[in-house]
């Protein structure tokens, strides 16, 4: 079973260290422990999966730090088949 931590409205622009700052953020009011966090979906946008400094970087770096070693599940759901709009 799966289950939504929580949803944060972010507006304008977002960098991945400002993502993982909720993240964190969330983990932590929940009371969870990082050994518990199990994947990631992304658009595959650079700054979720940039190697250094992307989002499923940040998360791998701090899972190391608490000593889990297992690996996270990374998800690109698929976007379908692209839809023309209408012409006006």
């Amino acid at each position: 079973m799966e289950e939504l931590l929580t949803v944060i409205p972010m507006h304008g622009q977002t960098t991945a260290q400002e993502i993982f700052r909720q993240l964190c953020d969330a983990i932590v009011d929940a009371g969870l422990p990082w050994k518990r966090f199990a994947g990631i979906t992304t658009d595959g946008a650079p700054s979720m999966t940039g190697r250094r400094n992307g989002l499923v970087a940040l998360v791998q770096r701090k899972l190391g730090e608490e000593g889990v070693e297992e690996a996270i599940d990374l998800h690109y759901p698929s976007a379908g088949p692209l839809q023309q709009m209408p012409e006006v």
